[in-house]
């Protein structure tokens, strides 16, 4: 360093020398004198200014691996220092695009994610949002980001569930039902993000389960309906049985009138134990039917004849318009026949002695159409939605008085979704109801034959 130092205090002393003896008239020795001087201030200034740009840079070496902070520092001259910086150029490189790889990961990951992610700051502020969120709560990105979450949301609960994250800094779930845009259950787990000792973020993480939440209502809805169904058959045969063995031998009229009562409470539950057990088959994914090419009419003929006598025997007339020559459809037949039974078992309660039930088959465009019209009691329109629910009943008393279970038009429309068709409900009080069932037609009608030229024959006597 000393050496550099004075061969630079020789050439800006040469360099003063002879750009002062070009200007000025001084004699040589003083000429000499004031050329060393200028000189050495020069380089003094000039290697001090090197030097504490020298030192600064050995600070930030500190900073670097120890690898490349002895080759900075070993190296006294300007060669250890560009060579430190191009490696510690090409490490920054090298560290800048592995973040940005890592980056794209963190994004394809965030973006395909089924739970919607928001990220708040301690404000409730929000700073990030996925596409699942933005899908949840049907709302854009943008009218999201920095937004208060809970005002955005409109739900206290979940403001109650931040506010216990960022109070005391530990995770917490819970399950929170909002109204807006739609109505929806959520599981909500609240994360708090730590930068060092302080709270910098919360992550807060929204799993939709208003499908579970509604299967699990249904089920428990389906297991107290049943229970409740079940109790009144079996606590009928119960009381009767008892009453009907205290009146044998002593009141034959008594018994006769216990043992027709309790006929009736066990086809009741017969009816009832056949009905549950045709809705678990039609709702069991692993019971896969066997469809086939088959005539609606031809088995609409079949299942009605079964009927004849129970409809004359209420005083009903039971008439049918199946019309020929109709489009078969893809269909189970076993399944079609208990749709068919549950549409005639349902004019039939309803339907006052005297009435009229009219069962029709039609073909409508791409579909075809079995009709069933009776002219019995008739059903509300505010009701119209909820009959084909299990064990839904507009009249309660007068279903199990008529024999209804509950479930025969849940049973038919679950036969017609799996069939891909479409039920519409007409009906008014006092007037009738109008069932009408569309199937979709898998192959056009025969055409019908060319008409030929009739034989001339002659016409026998009689």
């Amino acid at each position: 360093m000393r050496l550099k130092l004075l061969v630079t205090h020789m050439l800006a002393a040469l360099s003063a020398f002879w750009l002062v003896w070009f200007v000025t008239n001084l004699g040589f020795f003083p000429l000499l004198v004031l050329s060393l001087v200028i000189g050495w201030i020069f380089a003094n200034s000039s290697w001090f200014l090197v030097n504490q740009a020298y030192d600064q840079i050995r600070d930030w070496a500190r900073l670097l691996p120890e690898e490349k902070r002895d080759i900075l520092t070993s190296n006294s001259d300007l060669t250890g220092i560009a060579g430190a910086l191009n490696s510690a150029r090409d490490q920054f490189t090298q560290n800048l695009s592995q973040l940005e790889v890592d980056k794209q990961k963190a994004e394809l990951i965030l973006d395909n994610m089924r739970d919607g992610v928001v990220l708040i700051d301690p404000q409730s502020h929000v700073i990030l949002v996925n596409p699942a969120a933005e899908k949840i709560f049907e709302r854009p990105r943008k009218d999201l980001i920095s937004r208060h979450l809970v005002y955005s949301i409109h739900s206290n609960e979940l403001g109650k569930l931040i506010k216990q994250v960022i109070k005391k800094g530990e995770e917490a779930e819970a399950q929170i039902d909002i109204f807006l845009p739609k109505e929806l259950r959520l599981r909500v787990a609240a994360l708090p993000v730590f930068d060092g000792d302080n709270l910098s973020a919360v992550l807060v993480v929204f799993q939709d389960i208003t499908g579970r939440h509604r299967v699990d209502t249904v089920r428990r809805d389906f297991v107290a309906n049943v229970s409740h169904e079940l109790k009144t058959p079996v606590a009928g045969i119960n009381l009767l049985s008892d009453s009907l063995a205290k009146s044998v031998g002593t009141d034959e009229k008594a018994a006769k009138r216990f043992s027709k009562k309790l006929s009736r409470e066990a086809k009741q539950l017969v009816q009832l134990v056949s009905d549950l057990l045709d809705l678990s088959q039609l709702e069991t994914p692993e019971i896969k039917p066997i469809f086939a090419q088959l005539s609606l009419s031809t088995t609409t003929k079949k299942v009605v004849s079964g009927f004849t006598e129970q409809a004359a025997e209420k005083g009903l007339s039971l008439r049918t318009e199946l019309e020929r020559g109709l489009s078969k459809i893809n269909g189970n037949r076993d399944q079609l026949r208990l749709m068919i039974r549950n549409l005639i078992e349902n004019a039939i309660h309803y339907t006052p002695t005297g009435g009229d039930i009219l069962v029709k088959t039609e073909a409508d465009g791409q579909f075809v159409v079995l009709e069933v019209i009776d002219t019995g009691i008739g059903m509300p329109a505010s009701e119209l939605g909820r009959v084909f629910e299990r064990f839904y009943r507009i009249d309660k008393a007068r279903s199990r008085k008529t024999g209804g279970t509950g479930l025969g038009l849940s049973i038919v429309k679950h036969v017609i979704d799996n069939h891909d068709g479409k039920i519409k409900l007409v009906s008014t009080i006092g007037v009738g109801s109008k069932f009408t069932v569309l199937l979709p037609a898998r192959s056009e009608a025969k055409k019908p034959k060319k008409k030929t030229a009739p034989k001339k024959t002659r016409a026998k006597k009689t």
